[in-house]
């Protein structure tokens, strides 16, 4: 997205280099960031037995496949995210909140859709679709709900 991609990166790698570089000369007593480089190399390589870590080099190149070459499509990215909370009906499971049936299970919306959209803006009918009340039912407590026969407990 960065028009100066390249510089932008030479910078931060830069600050954080030389960060690591003082950080290193602090603990071990090197009183200056020369002092790190002239023990450990440019590059900071750090060697202990079998292993050894230094500071990883990186390209300044742009990259050119990224995400957000394409127009990035919001509404299905949001239903992505939505569809990972454990609210949402495609992983609603469980028993029956009625009579604790564990086949035939149903979601029952407490709240009608229609009446959560009549909010105008997209994000209040967003917000009002991923809110609303939903519960597991059987399908028998479900059929006795939507009757009016349902005189149990207040879903």
């Amino acid at each position: 997205m960065a028009n100066n991609y390249g510089r932008l990166s030479a910078r931060v790698h830069f600050s954080l280099k030389y960060s690591c570089a003082l950080t290193i000369s602090s603990k071990m007593k090197l009183k200056t960031m020369r002092g790190a480089f002239k023990k450990y190399g440019k590059n900071l390589t750090i060697s202990g037995g079998k292993r050894s870590i230094s500071f990883p080099k990186i390209s300044y190149v742009k990259p050119k496949n990224t995400m957000f070459n394409k127009e990035p499509d919001f509404d299905k990215a949001l239903d992505k995210l939505i569809f990972r909370f454990k609210r949402h009906a495609g992983s609603l499971e469980g028993p029956c909140v009625v009579c604790g049936c564990k086949t035939n299970i149903e979601i029952h919306h407490i709240r009608k859709l229609k009446d959560v959209l009549r909010k105008k803006d997209w994000l209040s009918q967003t917000m009002a679709k991923y809110s609303r009340k939903q519960v597991p039912v059987c399908k028998s407590c479900h059929q006795k709900i939507h009757l009016g026969n349902y005189d149990g407990p207040k879903l």
